[in-house]
């Protein structure tokens, strides 16, 4: 499986991840907005002090009490203007059940079950 993901070239976190060759996308569940907005910060993309983590076994942090996370292994670069474009292979993954964070045009959503003809 493959996994496409981008950074803005002044990012601090594209450049780890062009360094280490590899990271770990973490799946936040609904009650991580402040998680999300902390590491949404640039001043605090790489802070971890405040949030609890293990770990995995290529040792890249996963947060504790997301849905889910992939770890992937960098496959390809490509540029993409002000944004590094990064192809990662998935080697490992978990999930569990819970509502996911979703960003969406500027704000955190809700999923809401799909209208039926019968609604």
């Amino acid at each position: 499986i493959l996994l496409l993901v981008c950074f803005d070239r002044r990012s601090s976190t594209g450049q780890a991840v062009t360094d280490a060759g590899k990271f770990v996308v973490n799946l936040l569940s609904a009650d991580q907005v402040d998680l999300s907005n902390h590491f949404a910060s640039s001043e605090h993309n790489a802070d971890f002090d405040r949030w609890p983590y293990t770990l995995s076994e290529g040792g890249i942090p996963i947060l504790d009490g997301g849905i889910g996370h992939l770890e992937c292994t960098v496959a390809q670069e490509f540029d993409g203007g002000d944004h590094a474009i990064v192809i990662g292979e998935v080697h490992a993954c978990s999930a569990r059940e819970g509502a996911p964070l979703l960003y969406f045009r500027g704000r955190y959503r809700e999923m809401a079950e799909p209208e039926t003809e019968n609604q």
